[in-house]
């Protein structure tokens, strides 16, 4: 079995790993490849490699033609055979259809590596999947799939599609999604096949006549059959008959008899009892309650509705997620709705100072109203839990006050809340605003009803974690409350400092606030939960959030920076100077000009998609600047520290500050990583800002790969100086754990840290690690957090590159969610017994 690094080498061909299309809207999730377009295959090459499309070959056949197995060059592949339909284009404009189609790159599509255009014979040329698809995993394979891998294979489909109907321009209706379509890598992770190919056929962009091809019959919308009018909704349809067969391991239609009709009328009732024996596939014998409740409720709104009323591929991926409200997956309008049940939110808030006391709540609470500012709060509130690490002492004022609420709560179905060990919060920064106190608001809906999934049934007490990559930093809520302050002076609003927030598992308060407002993201209509919402609409609707990056004029940069006389520093992208825009601080970067047209251009698309990369622990763009071959960035300023300049400050860094900025960096290359495909490639502490409440931020992610092939410091993987893959960020992330243990600079006298930890790192895996860590902390710090960065730090630096962890594992260790031996285990011991220098005082020790 290929290595995941060889994996990740074949998938991406040498590419870097963050990139987006010329001529296409881009995307952070895209790679693209070095090579200028797909393979021109001769029709004999592909007959040869097929033994002339032999029936023993034949992998399988759909709507759009036959697939076969061919090898060429010693390289398996899957090689389609296109039909030779009358509504097929021409040879010129298919030869560019083509081209477009192998420029769009995401890690859940199949790449096209090749095709063949010579007279009627059309054959396009695939990348071959040993585990073939999930077809033949649910119907044919000896091995029943577990549920873990049906969930992940369903979360990842939705999020390929969702691409094709979200990122690309325009957008690309797939028009035959099957579980034959979807095929598995090694790891079982999937990859959606034969997007596009309705780009192939003369009417396919938004409407395909009866007499083209329309998908495999099973899978197919049939309003879009009825109506002849194809759209997304009709991708989406087609998606919640694949879950259905995900779940249950029957086809749509089998031995004549019709799954799909079957289940539907039966799936409310499975849903309002929790009963879904009828739908589990009889080979799997343990699956989630939770995930298969929101699997069956995608397939209901997916099968069930009107096109107009099907939610989209994003809110789908969402729900399946467990990140969006399913509430919210039915159009108040659509042909099948549940009991609505509403979604009440309670939040404490006292002085900014957050109570660590857990308490416990019933279902709904009907709060008493007063007409005192402080004491006014929203009926009908559901209790909502968050909690800080922290103990600190209430004061008896507090705690009159808590008891007080808890007298108030009903006594039925009381649940307590438990606690979330993911809960790192990040709402948004504090704003004074008008006399009226300081209430809360949330700038966009998703940073809300995307995480209240467990809210969909009403007796389900909701936990809300706001650390999630769609809740970032509020840049936009001071003005616009101040706005709608001003036109509503009868409504106070609220936004919370939470920085000392740490997890998800007690209670805040409103005060002062008699209507909760939620905002949506985009320009889409605010929605209000509380009173008043008629009277509200208007107001919000003028002041909705729209969180794309801004595109600044020349002009608009000059006065910002004062003819750029505020210079900062100058990096490996170009100059920084400091700026003033929208009422805040900035950081203007002038990138350096590239003397490469086409590679400026590449840049420039890639300029647009970082702004959409958000996250508490990376640095955010504000916006952008292109004027003529110039290029300018819109940062977040920060008047702080780089981790490095820390390091070496006069002042000790404390380990809990260490600890706590080795696990939010890591959480944010975790988010590059497995959100958005990006590899840093620059990994230092320099790289690693820090704030105020040492909050970390990386910077500089994105674009090195536009102003340096190779990698020759300390920190570049020895194993790939391009350093073009996530091993090579987890290498780098490792010498930035050494040197949060030690201290020390990478460089001391001509030796590397790495160099110089080698005889010491042994020792330090067993237990002995005074000699490793910087003594400047004279033995203050936690033990047990200690080895784990020791043992994390070894993984990064010392496995051979396809056994390093991923990010999201170190993030694991280092919060104590996973055990040290995921990462390290005594083969490992055994491993690197050649790489360190074993004294005879270290074998007794051992």
């Amino acid at each position: 079995m290929a290595s995941r690094r060889e994996r990740r080498r074949n998938e991406s061909r040498g590419t870097n790993s963050f990139t987006d299309l010329r001529g296409s809207r881009s995307s952070p999730e895209l790679n693209r490849s070095t090579s200028i377009g797909p393979r021109q295959y001769s029709y004999q090459q592909l007959a040869k490699a097929t033994n002339h499309f032999s029936s023993n070959n034949l992998l399988g056949e759909g709507g759009f033609g036959q697939v076969y197995m061919g090898s060429v060059d010693g390289q398996s592949l899957a090689i389609k055979k296109l039909k030779n339909h009358r509504d097929l284009q021409s040879q010129g404009k298919l030869q560019d259809e083509i081209i477009v189609v192998s420029s769009v790159r995401h890690k859940n599509l199949v790449e096209l590596v090749g095709y063949c255009v010579e007279g009627a014979d059309k054959l396009l040329v695939l990348k071959y999947f040993p585990n073939k698809s999930l077809g033949y995993q649910l119907h044919e394979s000896e091995e029943s799939l577990d549920w873990k891998k049906r969930m992940d294979i369903a979360k990842s489909s939705a999020r390929g599609l969702e691409y094709l109907h979200e990122h690309c321009d325009p957008s690309v209706i797939h028009l035959d999604i099957k579980s034959d379509n979807i095929l598995l890598d090694d790891d079982f992770k999937p990859k959606v096949a034969d997007f596009g190919l309705a780009r192939f056929f003369s009417e396919a962009a938004t409407h395909i006549s009866e007499s083209a091809i329309m998908g495999t019959k099973a899978y197919v919308d049939p309003y879009a059959i009825k109506t002849g009018q194809y759209s997304v909704k009709s991708d989406v349809y087609s998606f919640g008959v694949m879950l259905l067969e995900l779940i249950t391991g029957r086809r749509p239609i089998e031995n004549g008899f019709d799954v799909v009709e079957w289940a539907k009328p039966k799936i409310k009732s499975a849903l309002r009892n929790e009963e879904f024996e009828d739908f589990v596939d009889y080979t799997m014998h343990i699956f989630d309650h939770g995930e298969m409740y929101r699997m069956l409720f995608c397939i209901d709104v997916c099968i069930n509705n009107r096109p107009k009323f099907r939610p989209s591929m994003k809110k789908i991926f969402l729900a399946l997620e467990g990140l969006f409200s399913l509430d919210e997956l039915f159009n108040e309008k659509g042909d099948n709705k549940l009991p609505w049940y509403p979604t009440y939110i309670k939040i404490q808030v006292r002085n900014r100072s957050i109570s660590n006391k857990m308490w416990r709540s019933a279902d709904e609470v009907l709060m008493r109203r007063s007409t005192e500012a402080t004491n006014l709060l929203a009926e009908g509130v559901k209790r909502l839990g968050l909690s800080n690490d922290d103990e600190e002492e209430e004061d008896e004022e507090d705690e009159e006050e808590e008891e007080d609420d808890e007298e108030e709560v009903s006594d039925e179905e009381e649940e307590e809340l438990e606690e979330n060990e993911d809960g790192d919060n990040d709402l948004s920064h504090k704003s004074k605003m008008a006399e009226g106190g300081e209430v809360i608001a949330c700038h966009t809906v998703r940073a809300w009803t995307e995480q209240l999934e467990k809210a969909q049934k009403g007796k389900q007490l909701t936990v809300v974690d706001f650390s999630a990559a769609w809740c970032p930093p509020c840049r936009y809520m001071s003005s616009v409350l101040a706005k709608m302050a001003k036109e509503m002076p009868n409504v106070t609003f609220l936004v919370v400092d939470v920085d000392e927030l740490t997890s998800v598992t007690a209670e805040w308060k409103i005060e002062a606030m008699p209507t909760f407002l939620f905002f949506k993201q985009g320009k889409e209509v605010a929605k209000i939960v509380g009173a008043n919402t008629e009277e509200l609409q208007s107001t919000i609707a003028k002041h909705a959030v729209d969180d794309t990056p801004t595109i600044f004029t020349y002009q608009q940069i000059e006065w910002a920076t004062r003819g750029f006389s505020k210079f900062l520093g100058e990096g490996s992208l170009g100059s920084v100077f400091k700026g003033f825009l929208d009422g805040k601080d900035v950081a203007v970067r002038k990138l350096e000009d590239l003397s490469d047209e086409e590679e400026q251009e590449e840049l420039e698309q890639s300029i647009k998609t970082i702004g959409s990369v958000i996250h508490p622990n990376l640095v955010q763009q504000f916006g952008h600047c292109i004027e003529g071959s110039n290029i300018y960035l819109v940062l977040e300023f920060f008047p702080s520290n780089s981790l490095r300049s820390l390091l070496n400050g006069k002042k000790t860094l404390e380990w809990s500050k260490r600890m706590k900025i080795a696990i939010d960096s890591a959480k944010a290359l975790e988010y590059l990583h497995d959100n958005y495909n990006i590899v840093h490639r620059e990994i230092m502490t320099n790289n690693i800002l820090v704030g105020k409440n040492f909050q970390p931020k990386v910077a500089n992610f994105g674009l090195i790969m536009y102003y340096r092939s190779e990698r020759t410091d300390v920190y570049a993987d020895p194993e790939d100086n391009e350093c073009s893959f996530e091993e090579s960020d987890v290498y780098a992330f490792g010498v930035v754990l050494l040197e949060l243990i030690t201290g020390k600079n990478t460089k001391d006298n001509d030796t590397d840290i790495v160099q110089w930890a080698n005889s010491l790192m042994k020792r330090a895996l067993y237990g002995e690690y005074t000699l490793l860590i910087d003594s400047n902390l004279e033995g203050d710090y936690n033990k047990k957090e200690v080895q784990r960065m020791i043992y994390c730090a070894a993984a990064c630096l010392y496995k051979p590159s396809d056994s390093r962890p991923q990010m999201k594992e170190i993030v694991g260790v280092l919060k104590r969610s996973i055990p040290l031996k995921d990462i390290w285990d005594d083969d490992d011991n055994q491993f690197l017994s050649g790489k360190f220098l074993i004294d005879t005082e270290f074998i007794l020790f051992m």
